[in-house]
């Protein structure tokens, strides 16, 4: 059972209830026999501790989940190979069909998605390794529409975009290689470079003015606005 999210007024958990692995290192021994049970996706009820069943295709992989209800994710692929778009993302809500979100996108595989606290938008990278591209793109839940945020790049040259807690702020990383060198990550606030770490950076919102970041083994705290580093503990 994994704990896949939480809604965004934090009165529910999704969990997902999967077989796990069935394939054993040691080719001698036989595979494990997947047990019987209701597998799938299940909502927990922080209120009166229920657990419900949720009529989720067990096909969808997780992504997001939004104030209305429904679900962002992507579906196993079910189109040709070295399209891009491999793995289509799609909205589910509880027993209807799933409505494909990317006939509109850039050529690529959506994925990453991350949710504005106000449920008007998503923002999402968008990957491509036939066309060595990349991008970080809002997409309008409302009106169902995306608009480009970021300049174009190599392939997952750009990623991981976050909305500030406000959700007036976008950040996003740039990732770039060099032969022979160790990736150099900046973190954009908005389009302005406000942070860089040569061993790459993993970072989360603390609030609307702080951002805490992982880079060397270290955690960091940095000023959302500046880039100023606020605090700086070794982790490792």
């Amino acid at each position: 059972m994994l704990i896949t999210a939480w809604s965004t007024n934090s009165r529910e958990l999704l969990l997902h209830v999967t077989a796990g692995e069935t394939e054993l290192p040691d080719f001698d021994v036989p595979e494990l026999k997947v047990r019987k049970a209701e597998y799938g996706f299940y909502r927990f009820k922080m209120a009166d501790h229920s657990l419900e069943l949720l009529k989720i295709t067990d096909k969808f992989e997780f992504e997001a989940w939004l104030p209305n209800g429904e679900f962002i994710g992507s579906l196993e692929p079910i189109l040709p190979e070295q399209t891009c778009r491999e793995n289509p993302l799609v909205i589910v809500r509880e027993g209807a069909s799933a409505i494909p979100i990317d006939t509109n996108a850039e050529p690529g595989r959506l994925a990453q998605v991350a949710v504005s606290s106000d449920g008007i938008s998503a923002a999402m990278s968008v990957h491509c390794s036939r066309s060595n591209s990349s991008q970080i793109v809002k997409f309008d839940l409302e009106n169902r529409t995306f608009l480009s945020v970021s300049a174009k790049g190599e392939y997952a040259e750009y990623q991981w975009p976050r909305f500030s807690p406000s959700a007036r702020q976008l950040t996003w990383i740039r990732s770039r290689h060099a032969e022979r060198k160790l990736a150099q990550d900046t973190l954009i606030l908005d389009h302005k470079p406000i942070y860089e770490c040569i061993a790459g950076i993993d970072y989360s919102w603390i609030d609307n003015s702080r951002i805490g970041l992982i880079c060397g083994g270290q955690l960091i705290v940095i000023d959302s606005t500046s880039g100023k580093e606020l605090s700086k503990t070794q982790i490792k």
